[in-house]
C-alpha cells in the first residue's frame, strides 16, 4: 500500500513537469497552423516567411501599401494548383504543409522591374492533396481562374510572390471597374470603385507623391 501511495504523487509530478514544458516550449509568440485538420502550435521564429510573410504587415493607407509593394500589376489568374511547402526552416513541416500556387498572366505593370510577358506565381497558405488538407489562414483571398485583379505583391527569395497584407493587397476587376473588400474602402480612397482609365492615373499619382 505504501508503494502505491508514493507512485501516485510521483506520476502527478511528472505530468505537471511535462505540462509546464509543453506550454513554455510551444506558446511563446505562437501561431496556429492547421495541418491535417489538427492545430499544431509553432513559434513565430519556426514559421517560414516563405508562407506567412504576407500576414506580417498591415497597412493603413494606399500610399503605405504602394510604397511597400515590390510589384503592382493588373493581371489574370491563369491557373492554380496545390503543392507541398519545401525548403523551409522547420523540417517537421516539410511534407506536412500544403500551399496553393497561382500562375498569373500580367496585363499591365504599375510598379516593378519585370517583363510583362513573364508569368509569375503567387503563393497562398492552404490547399488539399488527396485526403490531406492544410486549412487557409482566415481572410485568405480566393483567386478565381480567368478573373482579373489588381495585385500589390512582395517578392520572396524563392522567386514567387506574396499578397501584401493578406487580403489588403488585392482588388477585383469587374466590368472595367476596380473594387476592394468592404473593410478596405477606407484605405483605398483613390482606387476603390474606379474604372480602369482612372486606375493608371491614380496609381501614378500615389507613386509620385511617395517618391
Amino acid at each position: 500500500m505504501k508503494s502505491r501511495k508514493i507512485l501516485i504523487p510521483i506520476g502527478a509530478f511528472i505530468l505537471c513537469i511535462l505540462s509546464i514544458y509543453s506550454y513554455t516550449h510551444f506558446n511563446s509568440k505562437s501561431y496556429n497552423v492547421l495541418l491535417n485538420k489538427d492545430i499544431v502550435v509553432k513559434t513565430a521564429d519556426e514559421l517560414p516567411k516563405l508562407a506567412f510573410g504576407e500576414w506580417m504587415n498591415h497597412f493603413e493607407s494606399e500610399a503605405e501599401i504602394v510604397k511597400a509593394a515590390d510589384l503592382i500589376i493588373l493581371a489574370n489568374v491563369k491557373d492554380s494548383y496545390p503543392e507541398y511547402l519545401k525548403n523551409i526552416t522547420n523540417p517537421e513541416l516539410q511534407d506536412n504543409m500544403i500551399v496553393t500556387m497561382s500562375v498569373i498572366k500580367i496585363n499591365k505593370i504599375f510598379k516593378g522591374n519585370i517583363d510583362k510577358n513573364q508569368e509569375i506565381k503567387i503563393l497562398r497558405t492552404g490547399g488539399q492533396i488527396g485526403t490531406f488538407i492544410t486549412h487557409p489562414i482566415e481572410d485568405t483571398p480566393e483567386l478565381n481562374k480567368n478573373q482579373s485583379y489588381l495585385f500589390f505583391l512582395e517578392k520572396t527569395s524563392k522567386g514567387h510572390y506574396l499578397i501584401l497584407g493578406g487580403y489588403q493587397g488585392i482588388g477585383k476587376i469587374n466590368d472595367n471597374k476596380l473594387t476592394f473588400d468592404k473593410n478596405l474602402k477606407r484605405i483605398y480612397l483613390k482606387l476603390d470603385n474606379k474604372d480602369l482609365s482612372q486606375i493608371n492615373e491614380n496609381v501614378s499619382s500615389i507613386l509620385n507623391n511617395i517618391n
